[in-house]
């Protein structure tokens, strides 16, 4: 019954705590609901609508950035729908003014590109573009206002004006210190307008953009052109005007700028460079042309480099330009319209360089300088070969015009007219230059100048190329070449040919003198022999007819001629060697055992190996010979007169090795091993060396040998020496002003020269395995070298200067003639 009574009592207890706060609730409920929302900021209640009190100067940034605060911070649900009509007004009506000042700011810093008419609209005026000749600062205010489209209109709230008390005059502290929170550093977007198409303008600036900066491009590079064109930078002008045409756009036209004079200038220039260029070329090449047929007329002189350096100047201009013009599409059509005044200034240039050119060949040929006109006529030719299709291009492109419309080349023929005027001078030449080489070749027995007579005359008949001689022309040349053959057969005989003669050596042993003396006769007829100087240089025997250029050994003395000299050195030396590998039972070999892996060497091998190591001691001896060669004697022939020595000690060593197989051999060591793989092979008893000992006789014979060879390597020396010594004295009489004698000494150098080997190597020359043992040789090798590139040089030059030297005895001989005249 109490337990009963108690649980009554607790559910009474609960079921009054939950009335209570069911009552809590409710009183919460009616309490909110009847909680009055403050106005918007700047407005007051007026009979439950919201009326305006804000200060009449308040910006439209403060008023826009209240609304906003205001939409964010009151619920929807909770604001009268009139109140939320006339913020949302406020707002958008704030917004339009915000806008309208931005535009007009834009429209203000974007100067005349922009403007903005009386409903706040902005506008481009495209048409700026077309008058305004600064480009680049329109450009530069496009790019600004491009700037500012691309960016939101975005404004900082004025918190500081935001917090005047006229506009939280119901709404209380706190809803001014949230708005102060919410304002801190925040900056709001201002949607555009309705009326705003801002990617449409985007748009429209960005294609204004691309127009005036293809407007700038084109202008900036007729500028461009028309300095480079002042300045005769054609090429480069149309460079810089096809470029900026292929970065314009198809079918562009400035219309849309009220520009309707640029593309047509611009196209009207790029059209008219060619012909303007072309042009002005063409008026400067016909000044300088008329200048230079004047002059010619004149009579200036031909000859002159002066006279003729404005024609070459001419001549390259104009074939530089037209090499331009041809390769250059740009060019094609002027080049059309142009092509008669070109080819007929080509044509006066072709005349005008084939009658200076020819003019002076028939001046060289009148005063009788055919070695000149020859010389000239070369370097003419090859100027027009090199170039061809350089300086003169201009008479390889344009040809002459004949019946059939196709000529030949200018150039080729201007060489045709040169060919002629050369071969007509030749016969004049050949009657001169041949009579010369027959008065000197049987009258003067100066058969050297003969030479250069007729080698000159074949110069001048085969200046190379394609020339083609007539027969009368081919017939004089065969009897040159019969002169010179006959010329040269002479010099060889009467002016080279040098004889070798030996007198008898004496010496102190009887019969060694003369024996030295014939064996040094054999030897250098060996070594000309081999050098290839045999024809020219010929060993006589002693007492034979010499020549009067020939060389004389005289006075020759053997001073020592010796091979007695011996010493013996003994020593020994001691080698040791492996002998033979024997073997024998292992007493501790144990065979039950032998697969054990750790048993030891001692127990697992069934054998015991050893070898004896031999010490074997060698005696040598070392027999040393010596043989002594003196030998010296006077060397006199042209341009050389001098003593030449040999004196050399010939050494050659002997070795005999003796060796006892019994005496000299002990067993030093005794290796012991149980396996035979560390023993090494047994070897063989050395060899040893016993060399022939050589007899004193076979000590001179060696000696002598070599001692030959040195003497006539010495002799060699002078004997090559001629060449030079021709060369020397022929420079020497032309000083001296002695031009025949100058001449004739260059054409027996001449001569001697075309027979030399200056190529071939010297020791393969000496044609001997081994080279000398004396210890001078080196010193003559390296002398005798140095004379082969003295040769060589000498080879390679003897001609012009031989050539030279006859010119100017030819000149001399005029000049007499002329003088015995005019007496």
């Amino acid at each position: 019954m109490r337990q009963g009574i108690a649980g009554k009592r607790v559910g009474w207890r609960q079921g009054r705590k939950l009335l209570a706060a069911l009552l809590l609730v409710l009183i919460a409920v009616v309490v909110g609901g009847c909680t009055t929302l403050p106005p918007p900021p700047g407005f007051v209640r007026n009979g439950g609508l919201p009326k305006a009190v804000y200060p009449e100067a308040a910006t439209a940034e403060a008023l826009y950035s209240l609304m906003v605060w205001y939409e964010e911070a009151m619920p929807d649900s909770r604001i009268p729908e009139d109140w939320t009509r006339e913020v949302r007004r406020l707002r958008e009506t704030t917004a339009v003014s915000l806008h309208r000042q931005w535009a007009a700011d834009l429209a203000r810093q974007g100067k005349s590109v922009v403007t903005i008419d009386a409903e706040g609209i902005l506008k481009l005026v495209p048409e700026w573009f077309g008058r305004e000749d600064d480009l680049a600062e329109g450009l530069r205010l496009l790019e600004l206002v491009r700037g500012r489209l691309e960016r939101p209109l975005e404004i900082s709230v004025p918190a500081g004006e935001c917090r005047d008390d006229a506009f939280w005059q119901q709404a209380g502290g706190k809803a001014r210190d949230d708005f102060a929170a919410w304002a801190r550093d925040r900056r709001l977007t201002v949607p555009d307008p309705s009326y705003f198409r801002r990617e449409d303008l985007l748009n429209a600036v960005n294609s204004l953009h691309g127009l005036a900066t293809a407007k700038k491009q084109v202008v900036e590079a007729m500028a461009a052109a028309q300095t480079l064109a002042a300045g005769d930078d054609v090429v480069k002008a149309l460079d810089i005007l096809s470029e900026a045409r292929k970065k314009l756009p198809d079918g562009v036209s400035f219309a849309d700028l009220g520009d309707r004079q640029t593309m047509p200038s611009f196209d009207a220039l790029l059209g008219s460079l060619p012909d303007t260029h072309i042009t002005r070329i063409l008026a400067a090449a016909e000044t300088a042309l008329a200048a230079a047929e004047k002059r010619l007329a004149d009579g200036a002189a031909v000859g002159d480099n002066a006279a003729q350096s404005p024609l070459s100047t001419l001549e390259k201009t104009l074939s530089e330009s037209l090499r331009v013009w041809r390769n250059d599409s740009r060019f094609a059509l002027a080049l059309v319209r142009h092509g008669e005044v070109i080819a007929r200034l080509v044509s006066r240039a072709a005349k005008l360089r084939t009658q200076a050119w020819r003019t002076q060949l028939r001046q060289l040929a009148e005063r009788q300088e055919y070695w000149e006109a020859s010389e000239q006529f070369k370097v003419w030719r090859l100027y027009l070969k090199e170039q061809a299709q350089q300086d003169l291009e201009l008479y390889s492109m344009m040809r002459t015009p004949d019946e059939d419309g196709a000529g030949m080349s200018h150039l080729r023929l201007i060489e045709q007219v040169l060919q002629e005027e050369y071969l007509a001078i030749l016969p004049k030449a050949m009657v001169e230059y041949q009579a010369v080489a027959e008065r000197a070749q049987n009258i003067m027995n100066k058969y050297g100048l003969a030479v250069a007579s007729c080698v000159m005359l074949q110069q001048m008949t085969s200046p190379g190329g394609d020339l083609v001689l007539p027969e009368p022309l081919l017939e004089a040349c065969r009897k040159t070449d019969k002169l010179l053959a006959r010329a040269r057969e002479l010099v060889e005989e009467k002016n080279l040919l040098r004889t070798v003669s030996v007198d008898d050596m004496s010496s102190s042993t009887p019969g060694v003198g003369m024996t030295y003396s014939r064996d040094l006769e054999n030897e250098l007829r060996s070594v000309l022999t081999s050098f290839g100087l045999w024809r020219l240089v010929r060993v006589v025997d002693s007492g034979a007819a010499r020549s009067q250029w020939g060389y004389v050994i005289h006075g020759g003395v053997v001073a020592n001629f010796d091979g007695s000299e011996s010493s013996e050195r003994q020593a020994m030396r001691t080698i040791r060697r492996n002998g033979e590998t024997r073997r024998r039972p292992n007493p501790n070999y144990r065979p039950e055992d032998s697969n054990n892996p750790l048993l030891p060497k001692e127990q697992s091998s069934p054998l015991i190996y050893s070898q004896d190591i031999l010490e074997q001691v060698i005696h040598v001896k070392e027999i040393e010979r010596q043989a002594h060669v003196r030998v010296f004697m006077h060397v006199r022939g042209p341009g050389v007169s001098t003593l030449v020595e040999v004196n050399e000690f010939y050494t050659k060593k002997f070795v005999l090795e003796e060796s006892h197989p019994f005496n000299d051999v002990r067993v030093s060591e005794v290796k012991t091993v149980y396996d035979a793989t560390q023993l090494q092979a047994a070897e063989a008893a050395p060899a040893l060396r016993y060399d022939r000992v050589w007899t004193p006789g076979e000590m001179l014979d060696w000696a002598r040998r070599d001692s030959l060879r040195m003497v006539a390597l010495q002799f060699l020396y002078y004997v090559n020496q001629y060449p030079l010594y021709l060369a020397q004295r022929a420079e020497r009489l032309a000083l001296d002003g002695d031009a025949t004698e100058a001449a004739e000494q260059w054409g027996n150098c001449y001569t001697l020269c075309l027979g030399l080997d200056t190529e071939s190597d010297l020791v393969s020359l000496l044609k001997t395995s081994t080279p000398p043992a004396a210890s001078s040789y080196e010193s003559c090798q390296a002398n005798l070298s140095q004379q082969r590139q003295a040769l060589g040089d000498l080879k390679r030059t003897v001609g012009a200067k031989m050539m030279s030297q006859m010119n100017e005895y030819m000149r001399r001989q005029r000049q007499a003639a002329a003088a015995a005249t005019a007496h």
